[in-house]
Formats: structure tokens, sequence, C-alpha cells
């Protein structure tokens, strides 16, 4: 593993942007200043559903080595992880959905030592383990996971349904 990775924090700003989702976006960024990752990276903010408008983007002034990427908001919040993983060159991203926050300093340190230790594989800070009566199968949440965008970008299929649709959770 790399000592010193090219790393991407990916967070989904959904498609009503500023209008519905600005509080938790806000959250967000505060919660990052709050608590520094303790290493560089870039800021990739996927404004999913629609272009990021300037008071959008001042939701996030402060956070470092900002990106904006327009995604058509297919498969939600997956079909933009899938959309920046193929964007966005590095070693190492983190993608945030759009209810993530951080709650202590260094966790980005902490995420690449686990990678760097226990290798190259898919890390969620949250599982769930599914209810079949909703078609809800076992899977990593996507409040915040973190791999190589390699292994987000060759997943064979591109996630373009909506909602809690089986080929999301596939």
């Amino acid at each position: 593993m790399i000592k010193e990775p090219r790393i991407a924090v990916c967070y989904i700003f959904p498609h009503d942007g500023h209008q519905g989702w600005a509080p938790k976006a806000l959250e967000f960024a505060q919660s990052y200043q709050r608590c520094p990752p303790g290493m560089n990276h870039e800021t990739v903010i996927v404004c999913n559903g629609a272009t990021a408008t300037q008071p959008s983007k001042d939701l996030f002034n402060g956070l470092p080595n900002l990106r904006f990427l327009d995604h058509d908001n297919s498969g939600w919040d997956i079909g933009g992880f899938q959309f920046a993983a193929r964007s966005v060159p590095c070693d190492l991203m983190l993608f945030c959905g759009a209810h993530h926050y951080f709650r202590k300093p260094g966790w980005l340190v902490r995420m690449v030592e686990v990678m760097n230790d226990l290798g190259d594989t898919l890390y969620g800070a949250m599982g769930n383990q599914g209810d079949t009566r909703f078609n809800v199968f076992p899977h990593v949440r996507t409040t915040g996971f973190w791999c190589r965008p390699e292994l987000m970008a060759r997943y064979p299929h591109k996630i373009v349904q909506e909602g809690g649709g089986g080929q999301r959770y596939e």
C-alpha cells in the first residue's frame, strides 16, 4: 500500500441541492472543520441531479481542494459514487452520503492506517443486516465507506435505479 496516497473525500449533495439538503451539507462541512482529517486530500462534492449554484458551493467554503461534479442523479448516491470513482484520479476514495458527518479529529488518518494494515478491500463505517420482507439485502451502508476508486469504477453494472430498488442493494 502507498504510504501517502492521493485521497479524495466524495460527498453526495442530493438533487434538490441548496433548498432541501442544505442543512445536512452544512452539518457535513462544519463537522469537517471541527474534526480535521489529519491528511491532505481533495474534496469532491457531487451535485446529484442539479448543477452546483453559488449558494450551494458556499455551503462548502473552507473545505480543502474543492471540486464540484454535476451528476444526473441516476442511481441516487450509488450512481453518484460510481461517477466520482470514474472521474477523479486517486488512490483512495471516501464515499460520504448526504447524512455523513465527522465526530473526531484524525478520521482520515485512521482510515488510511486500517487500509495499510488490512489491505485493499471495501471498508464501511456501518452495515445493514437487511430485511428480505422489504427486498433489502445485507449491504454496506452508503452513509460512509472507502476503498480504491477502481473497485467502485470496475463494478460491471452502472447503477441507475432510484430508491430502494434491488439494483442498488445488489
